[in-house]
């Protein structure tokens, strides 16, 4: 998880380095970076056939058919009710059993690798051999909505979840 961390710290700054230049517009006096596709319309929640047809930046086509809004910090630290999917537009409402936090659910979304997951998340086993994205994590002062910062099951590092009782 340490690597996978300076990983995502690495390619932050690459990207950042690469930022677009304020004075590089279209005609229509639009930023236009030099080697990024445009962005789709689809709304997160909407359906979708590829990644590229959804408006935000950082989103996935999950499943083929819904956008997941941008993979962001907040994504995978929302909190849901309990088989709620529609709390968590283009991602799964995970239910959770009795925990320290008294959540209910978690929004998340399947994945196979760390790489599915989007910047600043990893895959990780969440219930049984169920695997879905977390929020990587040091301290519980990193993670929002009153997640805690705890141990991945598979001992590769931390994610905010929630704490057993």
């Amino acid at each position: 998880m340490t690597l996978l961390r300076l990983s995502l710290l690495t390619c932050a700054l690459a990207l950042a380095a690469c930022g677009s230049d304020p004075g590089n517009t279209d005609n229509n006096n639009t930023n236009v970076d030099a080697g990024t596709s445009a962005l789709g319309t689809v709304e997160k929640g909407g359906a979708c056939t590829q990644d590229s047809d959804c408006k935000e930046m950082d989103a996935k086509c999950r499943a083929g058919d819904v956008c997941t809004g941008a993979l962001t910090e907040a994504a995978f630290q929302e909190e849901c009710a309990a088989g709620g999917s529609a709390d968590c537009a283009g991602l799964t409402c995970v239910g959770l059993r009795d925990n320290v936090q008294s959540k209910t659910g978690i929004c998340s979304m399947r994945c196979e690798e760390d790489a599915d997951c989007g910047t600043g998340a990893a895959c990780v086993t969440i219930s049984g051999t169920n695997k879905g994205c977390l929020y990587v994590c040091a301290t519980d002062a990193d993670c929002l909505n009153g997640f805690a910062c705890v141990a991945d099951p598979e001992g590769r590092g931390k994610a905010c979840f929630v704490e057993p009782v």
